[in-house]
């Protein structure tokens, strides 16, 4: 295993030896797999009540609508075959890992909220968190913004698959955002970052982690927090997210951008979820208030 990932970790967050080992023992087991359903479709109870017929042992998790598959032994083929299912290709629901979910629930603070507001999702693609929006505030717009154009595609494809209305989508980088001062209510930034929770799928690139590549990508959170920060109304609230552990691509980038615009937020909530105590795949969030405007002038080229 990586000596430098163990050492960061070692040196951050686990002082004692037993602590350590519990967590490193975590990457290479299993997690449960999660569904989330399409209420836009169907109810959870009636989508319960069909699954039954195929012998999917189901319960609920921490958030709503989503549901623990029971993993059995042969897991790959369970995955498949319910991949198959009539539901599942009428997008009932869809496999969803828990982490995933917990960002829009956080936003939201798991409540439906049928006022009308305008929403930037700024990193969207896949889609599954705009929907999941579109869900939590179904009289709002929600601007569906993804930097990516080759991932646009599935965006789209997801939208329309989940029946999700009131989503216009955008391809615009973090420089134009920066100029819609004070425009949105809400803004939920899951941001692009090292992928740490990969390992869970493939343990073996935990070989390639390095400090390097992490403030690399940090460096680029930092733009997109401040740009984000500034696009959003003042009293309003966002969510940022990333589904690492690392301090660096989390608190870090939050505190760097409160040193240069002091007293401009506040932390609401933050939490770290791990895989041996959450039992999901790792994942940070931190929900803010913005309490005044950022006096900043960005004067490089835009990018459309």
């Amino acid at each position: 295993m990586n000596s430098k990932f163990i050492e960061y970790f070692k040196e951050n967050f686990f002082k004692s030896e037993n602590d350590l080992k519990i967590f490193l023992s975590s990457l290479d087991k299993h997690l449960k797999k999660t569904i989330r359903i399409n209420t836009n479709k169907i109810s959870p109870d009636i989508l319960l009540e069909r699954l039954k017929k195929y012998n999917y042992d189901l319960s609920p998790t921490f958030s709503k609508n989503v549901y623990y598959i029971e993993r059995w032994e042969n897991f790959d083929e369970l995955e498949k075959r319910l991949g198959f299912t009539l539901e599942h290709l009428m997008w009932f629901f869809y496999i969803q890992e828990l982490w995933a979910s917990s960002s829009v629930f956080y936003l939201s603070d798991w409540k439906i909220d049928e006022t009308n507001y305008l929403i930037l999702d700024m990193a969207s693609s896949p889609g599954w968190k705009t929907t999941q929006l579109e869900e939590f505030y179904p009289n709002s717009f929600i601007v569906a913004n993804e930097f990516s154009r080759d991932r646009t595609a599935q965006l789209i494809a997801n939208i329309e698959r989940m029946w999700s209305e009131n989503v216009w989508l955008t391809c615009y980088n973090w420089q134009f955002i920066w100029r819609l001062t004070e425009t949105f209510d809400k803004i939920l930034l899951d941001a692009p970052c090292s992928w740490e929770w990969i390992w869970f799928k493939a343990i073996e690139s935990l070989k390639y982690w390095n400090l390097k590549n992490v403030k690399k990508i940090a460096d680029l959170q930092e733009k997109l927090f401040e740009s984000w920060l500034n696009a959003l109304k003042v009293g309003w609230e966002m969510l940022y997210s990333t589904c690492t552990m690392n301090k660096i691509e989390n608190e870090w980038v939050i505190e760097n951008v409160l040193r240069k615009y002091p007293d401009s937020f506040e932390i609401i909530t933050q939490k770290r979820f791990w895989p041996h105590i959450d039992n999901t795949w790792w994942f940070f969030v931190t929900r803010i208030k913005k309490l005044k405007s950022v006096d900043y002038k960005f004067s490089k080229k835009i990018e459309l």
